[in-house]
């Protein structure tokens, strides 16, 4: 695998790449028809191995009631045949700058850090509290109802 290179799209609504991006989900089946119009709109960063997208980040603002403030929720979506070479946490890691940057200049949104729904056997991983790869410092907030972890980074301008 080559360097990983990240196209930017937060906030930008590039249409050709949104129109790039649905066609990897559609050809690698990592999303179901009727939501690749308005995951597009949700584009974050887009993962390149040389001219072939090899992952997707998205998020959706929402209120994380138990902890009271509003949140990016990121979804990663990775090609099956480039799993297990961080590509997840380096898009995550990637998506975290974005998003504190767009944050800081953006007060009125009122958003306060990034949050993900960890998917997927993570191994051992699972078990420490911080991930401090690829720049995350993300940590463990909480459980879902299906008992999948609920992982957070807070921006430093947050304020609760």
């Amino acid at each position: 695998m080559t360097d990983i290179a990240f196209k930017i799209a937060w906030d930008r609504r590039d249409q050709a790449l949104m129109d790039e991006v649905k066609a990897f989900w559609t050809a690698s089946e990592l999303m179901v028809p009727r939501l690749l119009d308005e995951r597009a709109g949700q584009l974050g960063v887009v993962a390149c191995d040389g001219d072939r997208i090899v992952a997707t980040a998205t998020a959706e603002l929402a209120v994380l009631p138990g902890l009271r403030a509003r949140f990016a929720v990121i979804s990663i979506a990775v090609d099956p045949q480039s799993r297990r070479k961080s590509i997840g946490l380096r898009i995550s890691g990637r998506f975290l700058t974005v998003l504190e940057e767009w944050s800081a200049a953006h007060p009125e949104e009122e958003v306060m850090g990034m949050a993900a729904v960890i998917e997927g056997d993570w191994g051992a991983k699972m078990h420490e509290p911080i991930w401090p790869d690829w720049g995350l410092n993300i940590v463990l907030a909480g459980y879902t109802h299906r008992n999948q972890q609920i992982r957070i980074s807070w921006f430093r301008h947050a304020r609760v």
